[in-house]
This record gives C-alpha cells, structure tokens and sequence, in this order.
C-alpha cells in the first residue's frame, strides 16, 4: 500500500483548480483536511467535484469557506482495482 500516497498526491495534485492555492494539508487516519485560499467559490466547488469524480478520494465536505479562504475534508479510497493501477 505504499505506492497508494504517491497516487493520493498526483490525484490531488490534479484535482486543484488554476487559481486555488493550498496552504496547509494534514491527515488522520483515512481523512485528509487542507484549508487554502481561492480567488473565487466556484473554484472550491471545483475541487470538491474533481476530488469526489477521483478514484482516490470520496465525501469531500466543506467545514468553513469566508472571503477566500476554505478548509474541507476528503476520506481517502483504495479503489478496488488498485493492484492493477499499481503495475
């Protein structure tokens, strides 16, 4: 499961829209936490739809948004097939 991480990353990494920028990202148990700033909400919304169309993560939820700032919550996934995904 160790190459699980480098796939959480790349999906996140793709998952981040132009124009919004992490700044802190932490996880506990399967749930990863990141709180950043957007130049706009539809720009949250965004990543909270691409991280939930990824097969790595699911249940995106929105804890705070004010101005342009956001922290949300994402549950990480091990896609059934991912010993196929590993090759």
């Amino acid at each position: 499961k160790r190459p699980l991480v480098v796939h959480y990353f790349d999906q996140l990494v793709r998952a981040i829209p132009d124009g919004l920028y992490l700044k802190r990202l932490s996880k506990k148990e399967d749930v990863y936490t990141m709180s950043g700033v957007s130049e706009s909400n539809s720009r949250v919304s965004t990543l909270m739809r691409n991280l939930d169309e990824s097969p790595f993560f699911a249940s995106p939820n929105l804890i705070n948004v004010v101005k342009e700032s956001f922290e949300l919550t994402v549950e990480t996934v091990v896609p059934a097939d991912f010993s196929n995904l590993a090759d």
